[in-house]
């Protein structure tokens, strides 16, 4: 039997949010990622610190990330997109656990500004990779009875 697992970082809730929907739904395995050092800003702060980190490519280190991911079929990730680009964490992730012969989807947040997510993903995922599809939930927060039933269709296709 195939086994998912949906590995995620969220800073405000909103990807979370997501996420625990599609567990309950899905009864798939979850793993947060967690940086092992994270300021909690708000405001403007947090948008400014959060795009210059993403920016600049600096990938935090991750506290969680020492799971058995060989018993896992299809890995599942999910996100923000800060400034353009995935979260710095799913990109610390990407990096730290290498991974092949995986069917993988990526579900993402955001606000707007995801123009060139696809291809960063795309990238990332490399070609030892089977990338099965790509979910954007846009203003989670404003529309998340909606996002939520979409983001289980697509996840039913995975």
């Amino acid at each position: 039997m195939a086994k998912t697992v949906i590995v995620y970082y969220s800073y405000t809730g909103n990807t979370a949010r997501i996420v625990r929907y599609l567990q309950e739904m899905m009864d798939w395995d979850v793993v947060e990622l967690r940086p092992a050092r994270q300021a909690r800003l708000t405001g403007f702060l947090k948008y400014f610190i959060g795009g210059f980190l993403s920016l600049n490519n600096i990938l935090p280190k991750l506290e969680n990330v020492d799971v058995d991911w060989v018993k896992y079929d299809t890995i599942i990730m999910a996100g923000p997109v800060w400034a353009g680009r995935l979260a710095p964490a799913i990109r610390s992730f990407i990096k730290a656990v290498p991974f092949s012969n995986k069917d993988v989807g990526f579900l993402y947040t955001h606000e707007g500004g995801d123009k060139k997510v696809n291809a960063q993903i795309r990238n990332m995922i490399g070609s030892k990779n089977n990338l099965k599809g790509v979910f954007s939930c846009l203003n989670v927060v404003e529309d998340y009875e909606n996002i939520k039933e979409e983001a289980l269709a697509w996840a039913r296709t995975l």
